[in-house]
């Protein structure tokens, strides 16, 4: 009887413990400019779901107005069941919110929406870009 259940203990790990299927990380890469960049503004951007917040990221904008975000999303929309089986890799944000922040906490100066599937094109096998540039403006 121990025998058994060591043999299917045995079993149940290594069924387990082979499942290397998984989705991958996919990138979206922000970049842009900011025109009349005001002193230490960021950038942030948010990845948005069905409604639903997501990833995001900030970087603070260079002296010379430009700005570069890189943003990893985990593409699993379904866990696997078993081995693998069962599992969904096809979750991609709806929206990408792009806002030009200045350095206290204020409103946001600038605010871009893109929409993932018409705004946005594939760079690499993992990674995302915007169409056309990113331009965000301080107003005047």
């Amino acid at each position: 009887m121990f025998r058994y259940c060591l043999i299917v203990c045995a079993l149940l790990l290594s069924i387990c413990g082979v499942s290397n299927a998984a989705c991958p990380v996919d990138t979206i890469i922000i970049k842009g400019r900011v025109d009349s960049a005001p002193r230490n503004a960021s950038v942030h951007v948010q990845l948005v779901y069905a409604n639903k917040p997501g990833e995001s990221g900030e970087a603070t904008v260079q002296d010379d107005g430009t700005f570069n975000i890189p943003l990893e999303f985990v593409t699993q929309s379904r866990r696997a069941i078993v081995d693998g089986i069962g599992e969904k890799c096809d979750r991609r944000p709806q929206s990408v919110l792009i806002s030009l922040m200045p350095a206290a906490g204020e409103k946001a100066f600038d605010e871009i929406s893109l929409i993932f599937l018409r705004d946005f094109k594939m760079v690499d096998a993992s990674a995302y870009a915007p169409r056309y540039e990113i331009v965000l403006n301080r107003p005047r």
